[in-house]
């Protein structure tokens, strides 16, 4: 790629870099850009058509379930939390949150407005259905955020761990909801954005992004604590001082959320206070996952969603173990933990596939060691997996996504 001297010192040879990665002890520093002439355009198309040839099998999925228990395909890609995200688009946030505790006291402050704000705005200027448009958002900003975890893995790994990373990304059993209208799309273009953007040193791109995700989920303060991280490393360690804007932007959409909260209801946390008066959740230090796994090795049949929950914390631990060989850079850690941890420590373990999604390093690490025959027994089952839980909630109670 480079013939002078000079140019192989400010540009080494991808080989050579992914040599020192993983011989690299784990690094607390954020990496430099990465050197060479990037990927080419036909290269970030390949992460897209392999997201949206996904998508084929969940759209003939929600397809079957129509047919079994009839309804509109809107309805069936709108269910569980779908229509909470409409109503907001729709009409707003109420001014007060309901009495009392359990299903009648749940709220649609229990969601954040960055998902259902993008809604309004594309259902407006386009003339679509609210629903339309949600699911139109959700398969573009996942297919965005599949094209940008190809492009991190590619600077971690090269480009056969990324093409690798975004078919476990794109078949993980939980990834069916990028085809509702959920807030996952959105999240993971802007959290992975954030962390690929640290990594080349895009301190205002990140921070940005970081603050998008501060406004579309609560897990995205995360990113604040990533951003700090990293700019704190290249401070101490290259004197960048233009890093520091990335913590300055970073924590900018979740504190404009809580200020809108605190108007409009009287309290910052009234978000806070729905979820937990609503639907019971809370941070209980692992107390409910430790009693759902001792009544799954007792029963393990009996409940539908426990047995998925079990699962997939095995799955996430050795995703665990595999993050840990592969010795990222630490941002990608405190993301990872940031995501987990509030996940697997909650009073309520549902919806463990689609949160164990959002922790993707995990599946940059088991691209990394999985190849040939397993790695395509991996991706068939979860391909068959994601079809049967995207069935199940689409015709069902039995699981909640």
């Amino acid at each position: 790629m480079t013939s002078g001297a000079g140019d192989e010192v400010a540009a080494p040879p991808l080989p050579r870099q992914r040599r020192a990665f993983r011989a690299a002890p784990p690094s607390t520093a954020v990496s430099p850009p990465t050197g060479g002439t990037g990927p080419r355009r036909t290269d970030l198309a390949l992460p897209a058509v392999i997201f949206l040839s996904s998508r084929l099998v969940t759209m003939a999925v929600a397809h079957v379930a129509r047919l079994m228990k009839p309804q509109p395909l809107t309805a069936v890609l709108s269910r569980w939390d779908g229509q909470h995200y409409l109503d907001i688009a729709a009409t707003g946030y109420p001014s007060s949150l309901p009495p009392g505790t359990g299903a009648g006291s749940q709220s649609v402050h229990a969601f954040f407005p960055g998902f259902p704000l993008l809604l309004r705005a594309v259902a407006r200027v386009t003339g679509l259905a609210g629903n339309t448009a949600g699911v139109v958002i959700t398969i573009a900003m996942a297919t965005l955020a599949a094209v940008v975890i190809w492009s991190l893995a590619r600077d971690l790994a090269g480009e056969s761990v990324a093409t690798r990373a975004v078919l476990l990304f794109s078949f993980f059993p939980g990834s069916f909801v990028l085809g509702l209208i959920y807030s996952e799309g959105v999240f993971l273009a802007f959290a992975a954005a954030c962390l690929l953007a640290l990594h080349r040193r895009r301190w205002v791109v990140a921070g940005a992004a970081a603050a998008v995700c501060g406004a579309t989920r609560p897990t995205g303060l995360v990113l604040a604590v990533c951003c700090a991280w990293a700019a704190v490393e290249a401070v101490r360690s290259r004197r960048e001082w233009s890093a520091a804007a990335a913590p300055a932007l970073a924590p900018l959409g979740f504190a404009a959320w809580s200020v809108y909260l605190a108007v409009r209801t009287g309290s910052a946390t009234s978000w806070l206070k729905s979820q937990h008066d609503g639907w019971g959740q809370g941070f209980d230090f692992g107390v409910h996952t430790a009693r759902t796994i001792g009544s799954f090795l007792v029963h393990p049949l009996d409940d539908f969603n426990r047995m998925v929950c079990v699962l997939t914390i095995v799955v996430v631990v050795a995703g665990l173990v595999l993050l840990w060989r592969m010795r990222p850079p630490a941002i990608l850690w405190i993301y990872t933990a940031g995501i987990l941890v509030p996940s697997l420590f909650s009073a309520v373990l549902t919806s463990t596939p689609r949160f164990a999604l959002t922790a993707f390093p995990l599946l940059i690490a088991a691209a990394r060691d999985l190849t040939g025959n397993a790695f395509a027994v991996v991706v068939a089952v979860s391909a068959g997996l994601m079809g049967m839980l995207a069935l199940v909630a689409a015709t069902s109670l039995l699981f909640t996504p």
